[in-house]
């Protein structure tokens, strides 16, 4: 007889099947009818094969059930969002502005792309130059309990993105020269996809990279460096998801850029939650908030790289490598030379590519 047990952490929900010897063939027929490929009409075909193994298996929803839609603020609607349809009339485009440098920002895990963090980075981003801003917001499939779903549902999201940005290309000549796409957790693979389909993206940032699933796969089920010309990363969680502190890491640890930065040697923001100590304090108190206590270093990266946009402050990375976060060795500029993290990020030649710094606890985060 068949029991199911159900394992529920915040970001993975995994079913585990427990079966007698002689209810065994029910695991074989199940993996058996479980499907290797599926094709959707007019944006292709996906494999549950190498190297897309991360997902045991399970491959993206319908196109129309993750309900994708894109999201559009210029200068003249820097607060109300026109939205663009994929198969829409050059009619419906009129309010793109062209041929202007356009951000594109994508959301992650259990997110929308109408997010209080979404509508501030925009604000910010047209306060600091006329651009587009698009908006990738794919709520329906990132919305599922099952995080190896939406994880899956990433591929085909990416595939849909990346026709959006050749319409664009093809209509109002907005190269991919000029895109500057911006990703947090799931949504910065999403973004490496959109660069694997899209040749000549100019920029990716990625905000914090989701790991469950993601880490120490191959280049092409994540984000990595030749999926634009310059591909920056900042780690504000990295923690493996089981951990003493009893704090889960939804980030990923390992660097997937030209250049990665890892504030706060990329785990344990200060301000958050990352002691059995300051778990009991918050459940003790007025502020009962689970998931901010859950999620408060994977969330970071998206205050951090706001407040870079237009703050005469600059967040200064000092180069060092992964063996060497949070020792002696990493403060120093040396003969590699410091940079800048953030939206002012910009490519460089120096042999590091891992770079630290520190950060306040609270708004405003750099340190002069």
């Amino acid at each position: 007889m068949a029991v199911n047990v159900i394992i529920r952490l915040p970001f993975v929900f995994i079913t585990c099947v427990l079966l007698s010897e002689s209810d065994a063939w029910l695991l074989t027929l199940f993996q058996s009818i479980k499907p290797q490929e599926i094709c959707y009409k007019k944006f292709g075909c996906f494999k549950s094969e190498e190297p897309f193994t991360n997902t045991n298996g399970i491959l993206p929803d319908r196109p129309r059930s993750l309900g994708v839609r894109y999201l559009l603020y210029t200068r003249r609607n820097p607060r109300k969002s026109r939205k663009l349809r994929l198969s829409g009339t050059n009619e419906e485009y009129l309010d793109v502005e062209n041929p202007k440098p356009t951000k594109v920002i994508i959301h992650g895990y259990v997110d929308r792309g109408r997010k209080g963090w979404v509508r501030r980075m925009t604000r910010e981003i047209i306060k600091n130059a006329d651009v587009n801003v698009l908006v990738v917001d794919w709520r329906r499939g990132a919305m599922t309990l099952n995080y190896l779903q939406a994880a899956a549902n990433t591929r085909l999201v990416g595939v849909l993105a990346s026709l959006m940005i050749e319409k664009l290309n093809n209509t109002y000549n907005i190269t991919p020269s000029m895109i500057h796409i911006i990703g947090h957790s799931l949504g910065a693979h999403i973004a490496g996809y959109i660069g694997e389909r899209v040749s000549g993206i100019a920029r990716i940032t990625g905000l914090d990279p989701a790991g469950p699933a993601f880490e120490g796969t191959h280049a092409r089920v994540r984000l990595d460096p030749t999926d634009a010309d310059f591909v920056d990363v900042i780690h504000t969680d990295s923690d493996s998801l089981v951990n003493t502190d009893l704090q889960p890491g939804f980030g990923s640890k390992q660097p997937v850029g030209h250049v990665d930065f890892y504030p706060n040697n990329g785990s344990n923001q200060p301000g958050c939650p990352n002691s059995i100590k300051d778990h009991f304090k918050m459940l003790f108190s007025w502020n009962r908030d689970l998931v901010y206590m859950v999620t408060c270093n994977h969330l970071r990266v998206l205050q951090l790289f706001t407040e870079s946009i237009n703050t005469p402050c600059h967040f200064k990375a000092y180069p060092c490598s992964l063996d060497l976060l949070g020792k002696v060795g990493c403060g120093v500029c040396g003969k590699q030379g410091c940079v800048v993290m953030g939206y002012h990020a910009n490519k460089h030649h120096n042999t590091s590519k891992v770079y630290s710094l520190a950060t306040n606890s609270k708004s405003p985060y750099c340190l002069k």
